[in-house]
């Protein structure tokens, strides 16, 4: 009876995700190739995560939250010269570490003129609280 318990604690616990609540740190590159610092701020647990990103120019909401065990997904979209892009982030969640794929999503009929414009990026952030 007690297997069974601990069983299902630990199969609900993981099929749950990870906890990303707090702050999260990192560097990405920018539209020039420059450096730029990232942070991230989630709430909440299970399916009801919210978050905003924090750029060094703006901060937009983190759309889509998916947990699975250690696994995330979310993305970001963004309003840029009348046009707007969306960024997909995935990647797992150790511990105070997590490791990000961001890459952004074409549009319907959009070719892509600089063919490594939209390949994904690695992203390491750090949680800070």
């Amino acid at each position: 009876m007690r297997a069974v318990v601990f069983t299902t604690l630990v199969s609900a616990t993981l099929a749950a995700g990870a906890d990303i609540t707090g702050i999260w740190t990192g560097q990405v590159s920018g539209r020039f190739s420059d450096v730029e610092d990232v942070s991230f701020r989630f709430a909440g647990s299970g399916t009801s995560v919210t978050g905003k990103m924090y750029g060094e120019n703006d901060s937009l909401p983190v759309r889509d939250v998916k947990l699975q065990g250690d696994e995330i997904t979310f993305s970001i979209s963004t309003e840029m010269n009348g046009g707007g892009r969306k960024f997909i982030y995935n990647g797992t969640v150790k511990g105070s570490e997590m490791q990000l794929t961001r890459r952004r999503e074409l549009l319907p009929g959009e070719e892509d003129p600089q063919k490594n414009k939209a390949a994904p990026q690695a992203i390491t952030l750090k949680r800070l609280l």
